[in-house]
């Protein structure tokens, strides 16, 4: 790297250390503007100011929302192994993973495997496994 590439990374290192953040007052999460802390903040007061507009069923957050209304969608997706349809191509392929049979998110502390890593991070959340001391050895399997 010259030393104009350096500074600019410096300078930039900078700012972004700078970078105002925005508390929960519920579970201390930092989050980026307060549009952002509002809407986490919904999770916890059990406000759910976004309403589907096909079935009425109300949401916390706009994303939840979205993916919701996916459902609402026609399911043009079809499952190669069970016929199951879906709604999109991507949650096809998550699906489709399911009968493959491998599983390579596995928990480092207890040795449980799945086929998503997210169902492993709840995994380790519902658990005690997140704990500092499990932490390290778990993260060493993601």
């Amino acid at each position: 790297m010259c030393e104009q590439e350096i500074a600019k990374f410096s300078v930039g290192q900078r700012v972004l250390s700078a970078k105002k953040t925005y508390e929960c007052c519920f579970c201390d999460r930092k989050l980026s503007s307060k549009r952002n802390l509002r809407q986490h903040e919904y999770i916890h007061t059990g406000l759910k100011p976004f309403p589907c507009q096909k079935c009425g069923l109300a949401f916390a957050q706009r994303g939840t929302l979205a993916r919701h209304a996916m459902k609402h969608l026609d399911k043009q997706f079809e499952c190669r192994f069970c016929g199951k349809k879906l709604s999109t191509n991507s949650s096809l392929k998550v699906h489709e993973a399911i009968h493959s049979g491998i599983k390579p998110h596995v928990c480092g502390v207890c040795g449980k495997a799945y086929v998503q890593k997210v169902n492993l991070l709840y995994h380790v959340r519902k658990t005690l496994h997140g704990s500092e001391n499990h932490e390290r050895k778990m993260n060493t399997t993601l």
